[in-house]
């Protein structure tokens, strides 16, 4: 196995954990549905917010690296 080969698995590797954040989103959600106990609306909201955030930002750099991977995997080259 090359390293085009390792970059392209990195790379689609990247877009796949993508998705394993907005499950983890969705997970997220579910648990802090507003059930009359315990957390209420208000702070529901602002910790779903939070956390959509934080993996919005995460998801972001991921696309950003999976980007690079699959650009090394094209073959193309990157002046570090």
């Amino acid at each position: 196995m090359n390293k085009e080969m390792f970059a392209r698995l990195a790379g689609y590797g990247a877009f796949a954990a993508i998705g394993g954040l907005a499950a983890v989103f969705v997970g997220f959600v579910f648990l802090t549905v507003y059930n009359g106990a315990g957390i209420d609306r208000t702070e529901s909201i602002i910790a779903r917010i939070a956390i959509g955030l934080v993996i919005l930002l995460l998801a972001i750099v991921h696309v950003v690296y999976a980007r690079v991977l699959l650009g090394v995997a094209k073959g193309k080259r990157f002046g570090i």
